[in-house]
């Protein structure tokens, strides 16, 4: 039993080692491409991580902060599709009274 039991452990050992080794590698394969395309990028190339950091941040509140717009913008084509029926119902009642 503390036979198989030792077995089952060490495989999973080597298999967490196989998958973090995986990962890790992945990992610095994605960080260089990922600092290539930010190099390739104008404007950011004399850019510090920490004012990248910074601009996508920035970037990151202006998309939140649009959203009540975008929300707002619906409402008011709404309103207005609702208008233009309405005009276009009264118009046609007109001809007909």
């Amino acid at each position: 039993m503390n036979t198989c039991y030792d077995t089952l452990v060490a495989d999973l050992r080597q298999s967490f080692r196989e998958h973090k080794q995986s990962w890790e590698d992945s990992k610095v394969r994605y960080d260089a491409q990922l600092k290539q395309s930010l190099k390739s990028m104008e404007g950011i190339q004399d850019m510090s991580s920490c004012e990248i950091v910074d601009e996508y941040s920035k970037l990151i509140r202006k998309a939140e902060e649009t959203k009540p717009l975008a929300t707002r913008q619906k409402k008011l084509k709404d309103r207005l599709g609702e208008a233009v029926s309405n005009i276009a119902t009264l118009i046609e009642n007109y001809r007909t009274a």
